[in-house]
């Protein structure tokens, strides 16, 4: 049997048999990409299921045919220590695509500034070639759908050359390796989602009080965080402070308590994709690097 699995810029099809684990093929991919092994714990691969929800395997299966495989470093880490550059890379990539997807969201001016540290990591310092017309055609892998919509493209074009010019500037981008460090310190001190597996759901209730707000649940490798849809924080929930309990009679419902220092708080919350928040709660619960 062979795999196709998704990574964040490319595919790669791997040969299986039954007795693999997920671990052996994320060891595989990590191995081929040149990355050392102690980073495998924080990796896992996502089924991508019709319902558009990704769950964390703990077991290798042939995937159905409406169905899709992606590698995911999905317990990142929320410092920004030295890293092995190829797993930098892997991580930038996926964090590119988790911003331009406003999977993690963030304001349109911080955006911005991420896009230029994006471009410092393709082309390196600023030239006077590159304020020429061919930015106008690669926008869609620096910004959102929907700033690309909001905004004229000379207008996102001049901004993207001036935060460049900034970063060129600063000496941020001297290199490939310091401009992926820079940008991901960048996203880290920028991003309030950063680090998160983030699911989209309702906010029913807090406590008492009837609510009907937007919410995105972030998992980290803390605990959980609620944000509204602004990106501002509604809730932040260390692991020993949390509880969840799924809603028998609507799988759509869970209610997170938290008990920490500011007493008892429950959150009711509508969303879909419970069973995969399941699975990668889980995982990210668990995840520990190797030395």
């Amino acid at each position: 049997m062979h795999l196709k699995i998704y990574l964040p810029t490319s595919y790669i099809t791997i040969p299986t048999s039954s007795d693999h684990t997920v671990s052996d093929i994320v060891k595989f991919i990590l191995t081929k990409q040149e990355v050392p092994l102690k980073y495998a714990p924080l990796c896992t691969i996502l089924e991508v299921r019709s319902d558009n929800f990704g769950y964390a395997l703990k077991h290798i299966d042939k995937p159905s045919t409406s169905s899709q495989l992606h590698f995911r470093i999905l317990a990142i880490q929320l410092s920004t220590p030295k890293l092995d550059q190829n797993f930098a890379e892997i991580l930038q990539n996926q964090i590119n695509r988790l911003i331009i997807t406003r999977t993690w969201i963030t304001s349109d001016e911080i955006s911005a500034k991420l896009a230029a540290f994006r471009c410092g990591i393709d082309f390196g310092k600023i030239q006077e070639s590159h304020k020429n017309l061919f930015l106008d055609n690669i926008l869609q892998q620096y910004f959102s759908a929907d700033m690309i919509s909001n905004f004229k493209v000379k207008d996102l074009v001049k901004n993207l050359i001036g935060n460049w010019q900034i970063i060129t500037q600063g000496g941020m981008c001297d290199t490939r390796e310091k401009a992926i460090q820079n940008y991901l310190e960048a996203c880290q001190s920028s991003v309030r989602a950063y680090g998160c597996a983030c699911f989209l759901g309702k906010l029913k209730k807090v406590a008492e009080e009837e609510s009907d707000v937007v919410v995105y649940i972030g998992i980290c490798q803390n605990g959980i965080i609620m944000l509204n849809g602004d990106g501002n924080e509604l809730g932040n929930i260390k692991f020993d402070e949390l509880k969840i309990e799924y809603e028998v009679d609507d799988p759509r419902g869970i209610k997170i308590i938290s008990n920490g220092e500011n007493g008892l708080l429950s959150y009711q919350i509508n969303m879909g994709g419970v069973g995969a928040m399941k699975s990668v709660l889980d995982f990210i619960q668990n995840a520990q690097m190797g030395e």
